[in-house]
């Protein structure tokens, strides 16, 4: 059967109330603006749909108002699953209580909706262990109106996993480039895919349909085969938006990032010398050399290729971040989830299954809260909601990981001059703390399994070991007694042969 070609507002008009939605998108790409947009409109002027359940794999629609906001409305939705959202308003409503929330692992959110397509209950896994999602730590449910329900405990042959349950899907919302006439669909001006096909044959396996919003319309047998990503017997709709951006926040669009072309890589500039994070991030990249495959976590590990760039090691390694492109730039910013010219592009459930697998040599990750066990936390302080994205899955399996970040945070000011380090005014917000909010990486699980870990800071290197979470090498300039011990809220192990890092890295 062929697809019906509606309009955005014919569409929202399809969900029904009590529906499970699944939503396509990440950050600010991909993401089926239109559709979103008339589903809002229709529940402000007649209350309908209400009740809904979303369920999304990242964050959808970075700019105010876009992407998961659409449902940021008290009677039109009443719980989310994912594993961030990028969506102020939506978080304020998980945080004030007024809609039920679950937080999962990215990878296992894509592997749910492979579960939902083969026809299975759950997905059995030991990613997330003794971290927050293990029932025994703290479980999925983000405020007191959420039942922890999720997540159970099984053992198989005599080890733990963790059994994560499915949640049907009614829709799937989703975005590609190109639909033709017998409803085939094509990305070829995407710059990634995130799992759209789990998506729709999650959805379709549940009985429910698919919506699918896209630029043009084609005759049908002129998409390229091997273009094709989503068949039209899974597509029950499709939405023509004329005038669908390719990225919310950018009125260009550069083919470099969606592997259509490989064009000249702009001219990389250095990490600014004053910025505490150079320096993180050059004693951090000495923990690169003889590693080939690297992940990227967001915030300060993103900048990691410009110092490889400067360095001239850039192609000793292959750069990747977990939205599906290995190899190429990383631009940063905004467009930390891209990267130029990429030697791939990967759909995102397999490219977490390279993760799950042990192919990541080495991992650079950002912290928001450390503690005196080693554990980190990214996901959730003073209450507010973060989310994990790949985090867990990341940590599961990586050979080694460096945590980057500043000592203490909230007005920092530190110089590097003289090939030393001086902190000219403290941060207001200690970082080494007695116990995390939320255990994101577990220390425990890292020691059991032979993981090398690091934590990467402007003023000193800390390892978690065997004794314990032990400082072992200090910047030049810099004193125990003064600069490190009075801003942790606990005593660390003091290495026997303690180091000075290497001054060359302040010049």
């Amino acid at each position: 059967m062929k697809p019906n070609i509606v309009s955005a507002k014919e569409a929202a008009e399809m969900i029904t109330d009590n529906s499970t939605i699944t939503i396509c998108g990440c950050n600010q790409y991909v993401v089926p603006e239109a559709i979103l947009t008339a589903l809002e409109k229709r529940f402000l002027e007649t209350g309908k749909p209400n009740n809904l359940v979303d369920f999304h794999t990242v964050g959808v629609g970075r700019a105010p108002g876009a992407g998961l906001d659409h449902l940021a409305h008290e009677g039109l939705i009443r719980k989310t699953i994912g594993s961030s959202w990028d969506a102020a308003k939506l978080t304020k409503m998980i945080e004030e209580g007024k809609i039920e929330g679950h937080q999962l692992p990215m990878g296992v959110t894509y592997q749910l909706l492979r579960t939902l397509a083969n026809g299975s209950k759950g997905y059995l896994t030991k990613v997330g262990l003794s971290v927050f999602p293990d029932p025994r730590v703290e479980g999925t449910a983000l405020n007191e109106k959420t039942e922890n329900n999720m997540v159970e405990i099984v053992e198989v042959d005599g080890e733990e996993y963790l059994f994560y349950k499915a949640t049907p899907i009614d829709f799937a919302i989703i975005r590609g480039t190109t639909a033709d006439t017998e409803g085939n669909i094509s990305m070829e001006k995407e710059v990634l895919s995130l799992g759209i096909v789990a998506q729709a044959l999650a959805t379709k396996a549940s009985g429910g349909k698919v919506i699918v919003q896209v630029e043009r319309i084609a005759e049908a047998g002129t998409i390229p085969t091997r273009l094709v990503e989503i068949p039209g017997m899974l597509v029950d709709a499709v939405v023509v938006d004329p005038e669908q951006r390719q990225l919310l926040t950018h009125d260009g669009y550069d083919p470099s990032f969606a592997g259509e072309i490989k064009s000249p890589v702009p001219e990389i500039s250095k990490v600014p010398k004053e910025k505490p994070a150079r320096y993180i991030l050059k004693r951090a990249a000495k923990e690169m050399e003889g590693y080939k495959v690297v992940n990227l976590g967001a915030g300060m590990p993103r900048e990691m290729p410009r110092i490889s760039y400067e360095e001239g090691t850039e192609n000793e390694h292959i750069f990747t971040v977990e939205h599906g492109a290995l190899g190429g730039v990383n631009p940063g910013g905004l467009f930390f989830a891209l990267q130029h010219n990429p030697r791939m592009l990967i759909d995102s459930p397999s490219l977490f299954d390279l993760y799950d697998a042990g192919f990541l040599d080495i991992s650079y990750l950002g912290f928001a809260e450390i503690d005196k066990e080693g554990n980190v936390n990214v996901s959730k302080f003073g209450g507010r909601v973060q989310g994990c994205g790949g985090f867990v899955d990341i940590t599961y399996k990586t050979r080694k990981i460096v945590f980057c970040g500043t000592f203490t945070a909230g007005g920092l000011n530190a110089s590097f001059v003289e090939d030393k380090v001086t902190i000219n005014q403290e941060g207001k917000h200690q970082k080494f703390v007695d116990q995390v909010e939320q255990i994101t990486f577990s220390a425990k699980n890292a020691i059991e399994k032979g993981q090398e870990i690091y934590y990467v800071t402007e003023r000193c290197v800390f390892q978690l070991t065997n004794k314990g979470f032990e400082l072992i090498e200090i910047a030049p300039g810099i004193s125990v007694e003064e600069d490190i011990l009075p801003h942790m809220r606990f005593k660390p192990i003091i290495s026997e042969q303690l180091k000075t890092i290497d001054s060359c890295i302040y010049r």
